[in-house]
């Protein structure tokens, strides 16, 4: 296999891993403003803590996605080690490009996911404070 794109490939998982953990450390953040919220929100409704509960536990997913994701990226590292090792190698040319290319699908779809997660979190909270007598039951 060309070593550029040996190369290219290997850059763009290290790129991927700074992204995985960059969100892996969001979470605790956003966790402790959720935190926040419930303590400074005592006898909230139960719709609200339950709004806040699936917040919670959908980070918690997250974090398992991008958990996943790290993993295959290193197993995807392991195996562009051993093919720069062997550049003259060719046979394994197409699961390389196919690796990659599903390793760039769970990318997106976790960083799209999070994104929306966090989105929906900071404006859950934002409302929350600004008008915590009126957020809606249907979260």
């Amino acid at each position: 296999m060309d070593t550029r794109i040996l190369e290219l490939f290997i850059r763009e998982n290290s790129e991927w891993d700074d992204m995985i953990l960059r969100r892996k450390s969001e979470i605790p953040v956003l966790e402790g403003m959720l935190k926040d919220v419930v303590q400074e929100g005592s006898g909230m409704e139960d719709h609200v803590l339950s709004s806040i509960g699936l917040l919670s536990r959908e980070m918690k997913v997250q974090d398992t996605n991008l958990g996943a994701v790290s993993q295959e990226l290193a197993m995807q590292k392991d195996f562009l080690s051993r093919q720069k090792k062997n550049p003259d190698d060719n046979d394994n040319v197409i699961e390389s490009l196919s690796r990659q290319n599903i390793i760039r699908e769970h990318i997106r779809k976790v960083e799209k996911d999070f994104i929306e997660l966090k989105c929906n979190l900071l404006n859950y909270i934002s409302t929350l404070l600004q008008y915590p007598h009126q957020v809606s039951k249907s979260f």
